[in-house]
């Protein structure tokens, strides 16, 4: 049994577990090293519970690497093949942000995938690819896939805007 101090309690508007469509309103729990013990989902708003953070915008699994680009593995990626490079940054290192960054601008589009698809390509999809689906990829209890959050979006549609930022939490 998981001491009272040792969970972290994530709530928001919106989690995207990637293993079942989006909650809205739920809350996350983790243990002290980021392992997801449950989510949890509510009928009716969010009850606050002790020891809980409040997000307001959308909370997701970290986004996976992929060696190739991405539309090499998610043809329904290829057109927009002008604003996905390599996953690298300044510095030659791979990044969440930068995935962040290729969903963002995708989002941007007229003709975009809806957002859970996108998180779903680049965190579920993305970790079977990788065969790391048994630890990433989504908030199934045992895995540790880390949690981002994701703010400033455009509620109405669920889509990012240009002023969409991103942040790890753990």
């Amino acid at each position: 049994m998981q001491s009272i101090k040792s969970i972290k309690r994530f709530g928001a508007h919106y989690i995207f577990p990637g293993h079942i469509p989006p909650v809205s309103g739920g809350i996350l729990e983790t243990d002290e090293n980021g392992t997801i013990l449950s989510l949890v989902k509510h009928n009716g708003g969010m009850k606050e519970l002790s020891r809980m953070e409040f997000f307001n915008g959308i909370l997701c699994p970290e986004f996976v690497f992929m060696i190739k680009p991405p539309f090499f593995y998610f043809p329904q990626l290829k057109k927009y093949e002008d604003i996905l490079s390599n996953g690298n940054d300044q510095n030659g290192e791979k990044s969440a942000r930068n995935i962040f960054e290729w969903i963002k601008n995708i989002q941007l589009r007229q003709d975009s995938p809806d957002l859970e698809e996108l998180i779903n390509l680049f965190t579920v999809q993305s970790s079977i690819i990788a065969g790391k689906q048994e630890r990433l990829g989504s908030f199934v209890p045992g895995k540790v896939p880390g949690v981002i959050f994701i703010d400033k979006i455009d509620y109405k549609c669920l889509r990012l805007t240009s002023r969409s930022t991103m942040k790890k939490l753990i």
